[in-house]
């Protein structure tokens, strides 16, 4: 309630009461509401598809010792990172990653040879080809976590 108040110069001058703890609430209710709403709204954008994990690839007629391994892929401010994990000791990090909707391409050197795989995402698998000097060879890899 709003209470009149007289000073000595008959000025008048209004007092606002304490406020409502019932409309702070709501509104503060309200806020975080929206604050939600646009976290989860700022996600991956609708219809890019975040490849972001640990990959398990598979690439059967490739040079023996580079046939199964790990690709683990990380969202950067600059794009996309990748690393090929062929064992436990051996890990490199591909160039020029591109991530356009579904399609990943890349290169890599591997004992000073340029690999360059391309290769299509569906759900927690791609498809996709791998070529170097040997010739164009077929890979596959899965989503390990």
């Amino acid at each position: 309630m709003i209470e009149p108040n007289f000073c000595s110069h008959s000025v008048f001058i209004s007092k606002p009461n304490s406020m409502n703890p019932k409309f702070f609430f709501r509104g503060l209710s309200f806020v975080f509401m929206i604050l939600f709403a646009t976290t989860l709204a700022s996600g991956t954008p609708s219809g890019e598809f975040d490849p972001t994990g640990t990959w398990e690839y598979h690439a059967p007629d490739v040079m023996d010792g580079y046939t199964t391994g790990t690709m683990t892929i990380t969202k950067t401010d600059e794009g996309y990172q990748v690393l090929i994990g062929f064992d436990e000791y051996n890990m490199l990090e591909a160039e020029n990653v591109k991530l356009e909707k579904n399609s990943l391409t890349f290169n890599l050197y591997v004992e000073a040879e340029l690999v360059t795989l391309s290769g299509e995402f569906s759900e927690d698998k791609l498809t996709g080809k791998v070529s170097y000097s040997a010739g164009i060879f077929d890979i596959t890899a899965t989503r390990k976590e």
